[in-house]
């Protein structure tokens, strides 16, 4: 690991933690919370224990959090001119996605501080390996709304596209969301992770209405959860956005139909960059067109 950039300034190593058991830390990860000077924290008791369990002493350790991070982010700045290294870390997974970190790093890419990405396990990604949607394309939201109104404009949105939509939400929310949800998008398909890579580690397959049914039964909901809604539930094969709307199809006449001057390879490509629908859906289409 490079101990200074080119500036004589230190590096600022944003390292991705585990998402809730401590052996899933990389072995990079733990190589760099060792060598470096600093480390920066969403939380200093919840990285406290994280070293501990890998013997990591003799750290300066400061709180930099969402409340606090655009003052503090001056301090850490102040260590990486004096040449320091440090580590940025949250409390889970990987900084800057839906934790803080992003304001650290757009000011040290400012001030010309290299920054350095240190992978590690991913929310995001082991729900996507479990639930069974072979996507190489997702919709990645973060923390669902609070507010009702702006909850369900964001499943409106998200039916609109193709791709799986992926959400974190809290324990005291999800049946409120699973409930907007079933309202909003009823045939719709979900699968859900609680407590992952923990000792209660659970997932849940099935409708907005089987799941709010499941959550129910239970005596309390414990842990953030993780979750994937497909809202296609046609068969690939007869599904087809663009029919969904009459504007879709009206403006696949008006570039390939009759009327039309476009092939059906350029059609894809404009319809692609307009819409965001694949092109080879966009050229399906244009092939039922012709029927």
């Amino acid at each position: 690991m490079p101990e200074t950039n080119d500036l004589g300034a230190g590096q600022l190593y944003l390292v991705a933690t585990p998402i809730g058991n401590l052996e899933d830390l990389t072995y990079r990860a733990a190589k760099t919370l060792k060598k470096v000077e600093v480390i920066a924290c969403e939380d200093t008791r919840v990285t406290g224990k994280l070293l501990n369990y890998f013997g990591i002493e003799n750290k300066v350790l400061l709180s930099c959090h969402a409340h606090n991070e655009k003052e503090r982010s001056e301090e850490i700045l102040g260590f990486l001119v004096e040449g320091k290294n440090v580590a940025f870390v949250s409390d889970a997974g990987t900084p800057g996605v839906s934790d803080p970190g992003a304001f650290l790093t757009k000011l040290a890419l400012e001030r010309g501080i290299v920054v350095v990405p240190i992978p590690g396990a991913s929310a995001v990604t082991a729900l996507i390996s479990v639930s069974a949607l072979s996507s190489s394309a997702f919709c990645f939201y973060g923390f669902l709304p609070r507010k009702e109104a702006e909850l369900r404009d964001v499943f409106r949105l998200a039916k609109l596209r193709s791709e799986p939509f992926l959400f974190y939400e809290s324990p005291n929310r999800i049946l409120k969301s699973l409930q907007c949800l079933l309202e909003e998008a009823p045939e719709s398909q979900l699968c859900l992770g609680r407590e992952m890579t923990k000792m209660y580690e659970e997932f849940f397959y099935g409708s907005p209405g089987e799941l709010v049914e499941r959550l129910k039964k239970k005596e309390s909901i414990k842990g953030e959860f993780a979750g994937l809604i497909s809202f296609q539930t046609k068969p690939q094969s007869e599904y087809n956005p663009l029919f969904e709307k009459p504007s879709f199809k009206t403006c696949l006449k008006v570039l390939c139909g009759k009327s039309g001057s476009l092939s059906k390879k350029e059609a894809s490509k404009v319809l692609n960059d307009l819409l965001g629908v694949p092109t080879k859906t966009v050229y399906q289409a244009c092939l039922e067109l012709d029927k």
